[in-house]
């Protein structure tokens, strides 16, 4: 794996920065076993911009103490999410939450884009009943409508959730069907003998090679 290019301070690269050093550091675990081998990694990472004067700053704090400790990597990762995260990003998530439509999409690929955002929004499981209202307001109102008509509607997240899942799965099934009847596709048909009780399903004899007639 390679090393993660090195970051100069902008907010807008912060977040793929951070992925790629965790990835780095769990891929090479065995070679980064300390803190200080993971706080001396990240550091060197940190050039131009704001990021080298924050580095220059950070390691000047490390001179002036007794122990010249370098501290720990969470720490030091948390100290530059503070420094140099979108401060602003849980607050954006949540409007553009709130205003995420399905719009007739599979709801697996709108569920991929809404779990990113709700975590990003910061709501949890102890939210129940602001995601609850999330997928009243989100999800299409056909799946939504025959949801409350089946009299049986889920009262968690997670179940409202599931039969959502399953709702979709069977409009779209149904909407196969229905495309496979109007492009007229083949059906079977059936021939009644007398006397022989139900129907026995009849298919068309497939032409052969022509015989003679006898003399």
């Amino acid at each position: 794996m390679k090393i993660p290019k090195v970051f100069s301070g902008k907010t807008e690269d912060w977040p793929k920065f951070k992925q790629n050093v965790k990835l780095y550091i769990q891929a090479n675990k065995t070679r980064l076993t300390t803190n200080d081998d993971k706080v001396l990694f990240v550091i060197a990472l940190l050039e131009g911009g704001l990021a080298d004067q924050w580095a220059e700053n950070y390691m000047e704090e490390v001179e002036a103490k007794d122990n010249q400790s370098l501290g720990t990597y969470d720490k030091l990762m948390k100290s530059l999410e503070e420094t140099f995260g979108d401060t602003n990003k849980e607050a954006r998530a949540q409007q553009k939450l709130w205003q995420y439509r399905q719009n007739g999409a599979k709801v697996e690929a709108f569920f991929m884009e809404f779990d990113q955002l709700q975590r990003s929004a910061g709501y949890d499981e102890e939210d129940d009943q602001i995601l609850l209202q999330l997928l009243n307001d989100n999800v299409d109102k056909d799946l939504i409508t025959n949801i409350y008509n089946s009299g049986d509607v889920p009262e968690t997240y997670l179940d409202f959730r599931t039969r959502i899942i399953n709702m979709d799965r069977l409009r779209r099934r149904l909407k196969d069907l229905q495309r496979h009847r109007c492009q007229g596709q083949p059906r079977a048909t059936f021939k009644y003998h007398s006397g022989m009780g139900r129907p026995t399903q009849y298919q068309t004899p497939q032409a052969g090679p022509s015989r003679p007639m006898p003399q």
